[in-house]
């Protein structure tokens, strides 16, 4: 079963999930990291040919389990001509991946795939720790973050789609929508 906060992200046709990684023992901060993964949003509505607040894309901020070092999670909406430079065999490097170490100095590791369906894991794994309930304060304790970071366009999406009754069929879908979004930050 799907957390119920998946459901209004699931509404965006995401088609890339990936893992965005920074290099050495003294990481950037967090807003380093987001400012560099803009930057790689921009990158990527460059080649797409559209706008940046055009692209759709979402962002979670992570801690990781082993050492506790913030990484990043983005899922972005590419076109069908683009997926080959994102998604590549096993045990390769795509084209995507050496652009992002080329970015940014401090840029480690990243590795994307392509999300097949809208039920697809990396959708709810994006936003597993947003409607906790009672883990806040298991989360509290072992430091792992809740922030995602949603595109101008990404919002809009979920919003129309949520006010038009496309994720669930009952009346309450504006206020799902709406509680969604309260709990992402704006990008």
């Amino acid at each position: 079963m799907q957390p119920a906060f998946s459901l209004p992200l699931s509404c965006v046709p995401w088609n890339v999930f990936g893992t965005l990684t920074f290099k050495g023992s003294n990481a950037p901060s967090e807003a380093a990291q987001v400012r560099e993964a803009k930057r790689f949003f921009k990158w990527v509505a460059h080649q797409e040919r559209v706008f940046f607040w055009e692209l759709l894309w979402a962002l979670r901020l992570e801690n990781g389990e082993v050492g506790g070092r913030l990484h990043l999670h983005p899922l972005i909406v590419v076109s069908q001509s683009s997926l080959g430079y994102y998604a590549v065999q096993h045990g390769r490097r795509s084209v995507v991946c050496k652009v992002w170490r080329k970015l940014g100095r401090r840029n480690g590791i990243a590795t994307f795939r392509r999300i097949e369906s809208e039920n697809d894991p990396a959708v709810c794994y994006t936003v597993k720790d947003l409607d906790a309930g009672a883990d806040i304060y298991e989360l509290a304790k072992t430091g792992r973050t809740q922030r995602l970071l949603l595109s101008p366009a990404a919002i809009r999406m979920i919003r129309r789609r949520g006010s038009a009754g496309e994720y669930q069929s009952s009346a309450t879908n504006t206020l799902l929508a709406n509680s969604f979004l309260a709990a992402v930050v704006p990008a």
